[in-house]
């Protein structure tokens, strides 16, 4: 889905988002592309909720490899790829957000984001 630029959105600060598990390339892209285009609120919450949590599988370099493909995954016209070449992207700060899910049947679901996966994709990532 197409997003309009805000006013204002000059002065809040990018920031790449990424899962902090390991899951199938395809839906790793999804996630990240849409979290991060979604640029969530920096209001944070310094404890984890009750219930099951996932592990965090995915290691800080390979997240941090990853930044460069989440940008290109959202650069449009695709034409404008080639400037990826000249790009560098590096990490000022790294934080680990835990991003809570609704479970709905087989699904898991993020309201705040659009965001669906299958329960079954996260056990699986348990395991890589």
């Amino acid at each position: 889905m197409a997003k309009v630029v805000q006013a204002g959105w000059e002065e809040k600060p990018f920031r790449f988002w990424t899962p902090a598990f390991k899951i199938r390339p395809d839906d790793f892209l999804f996630f990240s592309r849409n979290m991060t285009l979604s640029q969530p609120p920096k209001e944070y919450v310094p404890e984890l909720p009750r219930g099951e949590v996932f592990p965090v599988t995915m290691p800080l370099q390979d997240a941090v490899e990853s930044l460069k493909i989440n940008l290109a995954s959202f650069i449009k016209p695709p034409k404008m790829l080639q400037v990826l070449d000249t790009v560098q992207i590096k990490a000022k700060s790294v934080v680990l957000v835990y991003i809570p899910f609704q479970k709905s049947g087989k699904e898991l679901f993020q309201p705040a984001f659009n965001l669906r996966t299958n329960k079954t994709l996260l056990e699986y990532a348990k395991n890589l």
